[in-house]
C-alpha cells in the first residue's frame, strides 16, 4: 500500500540504478548509522542479530538515503520509519519509499539540521492547546 499510495514504482522506473550506485559512495553519517541501528527496534527479531539482514538492510537503505538527500542527511529519528518499512518491503523499496515520503510530504524539515519542520509543529502544537484548552494551558505557564 505505501509503495502505492506515495507513487513509488514510478521513481524507481526513473531511477533504476540510483540506490546501488548510492550504496557504493561514502557518507559523513557512517559511523553514526552503525552506532543507530542497533538501537532502532532492538526487541524486534529482525532487527537483534549484529550484523543480521535487519541491520545490514537499515543500514544500506538509511545510508543511501543520507548520500542522496544532502540537506538531510541523516538523524536518528529516521532510523525508526525506515525500519518500519523495512518490515514490508525490500530495502531499495524502503528507500525509494523514504524519497516519496519526505518529498510529497514535505515532512523533510523534521530529520534536517536544527529541526525546521519539528520547530514548526511545536509552534503549532503550542498555540492550538492555547486556543483550545486556555485554562490548562495557563495552568502550564504558570508551574
Amino acid at each position: 500500500m505505501w509503495k502505492t499510495v506515495l507513487e513509488v514504482s514510478e521513481i524507481q522506473l526513473e531511477n533504476r540504478d540510483l540506490f546501488q550506485n548510492l550504496l557504493g559512495e561514502h557518507t559523513e553519517f557512517e559511523n553514526q548509522i552503525q552506532i543507530d541501528i542497533h538501537r532502532t527496534l532492538p526487541q524486534h527479531v529482525y532487527f537483534q542479530e549484529q550484523g543480521g539482514m535487519g541491520q545490514t538492510s537499515l543500514f544500506n537503505s538509511l545510508k543511501a538515503y543520507s548520500v542522496y538527500d544532502k540537506q538531510v542527511g541523516y538523524c536518528q529519528g529516521m532510523g525508526f520509519v525506515m525500519a518500519m518499512l523495512l518490515l514490508n518491503m525490500t530495502e531499495e523499496d524502503a528507500f525509494f519509499t523514504m524519497i516519496q515520503l519526505l518529498r510529497k510530504h514535505e515532512i523533510s524539515g523534521l530529520y534536517e539540521p536544527g529541526f525546521p519542520g519539528l520547530v514548526d509543529c511545536f509552534s503549532l502544537h503550542e498555540q492550538l492547546f492555547h486556543s483550545c484548552v486556555p485554562r490548562l494551558a495557563a495552568h502550564f505557564v504558570r508551574n
